[in-house]
């Protein structure tokens, strides 16, 4: 199930804040969270991307 965050998030300021909204929506049922970026520029955005991927509930799964 593909899910959207309700609130603009910002992994920059609040990591805690955003990875605690995608895990609450992981344990909702959500396989996708497609996040709303609080972003300023084009450079705050691609700043709040990089700092969204770098979340621990980002990682990628381990093999076995």
């Amino acid at each position: 199930m593909i899910v959207g965050t309700v609130e603009a998030l910002d992994p920059t300021a609040d990591p805690d804040g955003a990875e605690q909204a995608v895990e609450a929506l992981a344990a909702a049922g959500a396989t996708t969270v497609v996040p709303r970026l609080r972003s300023e520029s084009v450079e705050h955005h691609l700043d709040q991307l990089r700092a969204m991927a770098a979340l621990p509930c980002f990682a990628p799964a381990r093999a076995g």
